[in-house]
This record gives structure tokens, sequence and C-alpha cells, in this order.
């Protein structure tokens, strides 16, 4: 299946880092691979781990840190700014931008 063979590419990944997206979760998950770590910055604008604000992670690849990072943002006008979407894609695109949660 298409999942099994994406594991098994990321299995044998010959680099320091995988960097993922698309689970608007950020977090850097090191010693799972054999030799990388995965890291996934999170999302800017479309947060589902509890946490409203922007996120995304600063990768030193000269010294390995790996540093996550939050940002306040004005979301009020980003759900203004959403008024434009169909009526059930702005509602829950409004509770993610207020509550970062799916929830």
């Amino acid at each position: 299946t298409g999942i099994r063979h994406a594991g098994i590419i990321v299995c044998t990944v010959d680099s320091d880092y995988v960097i993922l997206g698309h689970t608007h979760r950020q977090m850097a998950l090191p010693g799972l691979l054999p030799k990388a770590t995965i890291i996934n910055p999170g999302s800017v604008g479309f947060p589902t781990d509890g946490d409203p604000r922007a996120a995304y992670t600063l990768l030193d690849t000269k010294t390995g840190a790996i540093q996550p990072r939050r940002v306040d943002y004005d979301v009020r006008r980003a759900v203004a700014d959403a008024a434009a979407l169909p009526t059930r894609e702005r509602a829950l695109y409004t509770q993610v931008l207020m509550r970062g949660s799916l929830k």
C-alpha cells in the first residue's frame, strides 16, 4: 500500500532530518528512525494541537539545535478574512483559528 511504501522510504532515509508537514502538529522526534530526527514545524494558520498561535521551527543544521517557536497574531482578523469562505468551511476554519483544535 502507499502508506507501507512511504514507511519503508522514510525508514531508509540517509539524512540527519526528515521534515514533514500536513499534520499541523508541531513536533520533533529524535531516535524514532535509525539515523534521522523527524521534525514537523507546525502550522502557521491551521493549528490542530490545541494552541492557536502560529507555529514554526528553527533548525540549526550545524549544531543540531531544534527550536520550536510560537507567535501570537491577530486571530480575529484571520477569522474576518475567512468571511468569504462557504459557510461550512468558514465554521470549521473559525473554530480551528480560535481554539487551535478540530474538537
